[in-house]
């Protein structure tokens, strides 16, 4: 097998990579390629061996997609041969703003790697292609699109005049900056904590208390367990909150009233 510290650079290049792809940076990709390299993904003319062949058409491919970044990203090594090594991943891409469009769908890709001559080369690139709705600006519409993706582009609009951030370590290793406008909600999950947003979770390797503090007066605790973010409340029930994209949040029936009014309170 791939020593760990190899295994792991697999894991980096193939993130570096499929971010490249997304920024229409054919080149770097490219110039990690073997020259047998196999190029393929859902469009059935897009299926190639050579790297002569495959530059020609992965230029096009980049050349035709909207510029964009991924998040949410989770990469993880699916096969570990010795000399090969393959890296799969999902992710969520979103156009970047000034492409004047808005574009969000979760996507997949494949990198297969193989030490050639001390290096590591790609030897087979798989890309899925958005599936999302793409939606031009001046003509979005509320009620044409799903209630996550407007409330992602809400989170956006307001991240703009709020430049706070929730900073915290992920499980699997990066420091992440999140704005607190994109956050629904966060729960514990034992020592760790799910931070709910408007694009996706993420899993804190640090508490519920921990991330409370960061969060600061704006958010709610509902519940030992949850902390609630108000502008995303939708229902207040008796025993539990509806949150804007149709989450539950238990309450105890006995905190009702107070968790009530401080929410309304919070929002006001």
């Amino acid at each position: 097998m791939m020593k760990k510290d190899i295994e792991r650079r697999c894991v980096e290049l193939t993130q570096t990579a499929i971010t490249r792809f997304w920024q229409r940076d054919p080149e770097y990709v490219l110039g990690l390629c073997s020259d047998d390299v196999m190029w393929i993904s859902p469009d059935q003319e897009r299926y190639m061996r050579g790297l002569e062949e495959v530059s020609v058409d992965f230029r096009k491919a980049v050349h035709d997609i909207k510029s964009s970044h991924i998040s949410h990203a989770q990469f993880s090594v699916v096969q570990n041969c010795g000399d090969a090594c393959s890296v799969a991943g999902r992710y969520m891409v979103t156009t970047d703003e000034e492409t004047g469009v808005f574009l969000q769908s979760h996507e997949r890709c494949q990198f297969n790697w193989e030490r050639k001559g001390g290096e590591l080369r790609i030897v087979s690139i798989f890309v899925s292609w958005p599936r999302g709705q793409i939606v031009p600006d001046e003509k979005c519409r509320v009620d044409s699109i799903n209630k996550v993706t407007r409330r992602y582009l809400e989170a956006r609009i307001a991240a703009q005049s709020d430049k706070r951030r929730l900073v915290f370590p992920d499980v699997n290793g990066p420091i992440r900056f999140v704005s607190l406008n994109e956050v629904l909600w966060v729960g514990a999950k034992r020592k760790h904590t799910i931070i709910h947003t408007v694009s996706g979770d993420y899993e804190a390797s640090i508490g519920l208390s921990e991330v409370e503090r960061s969060l600061g007066s704006g958010f709610v605790r509902v519940h030992r367990s949850f902390i609630v973010n108000p502008s995303y409340v939708a229902l207040i029930e008796r025993r539990e909150i509806v949150m804007s994209d149709d989450t539950r949040v238990p309450v105890p029936e006995k905190r009702h009233a107070e968790v009530a009014a401080r929410l309304m309170r919070t929002t006001n």
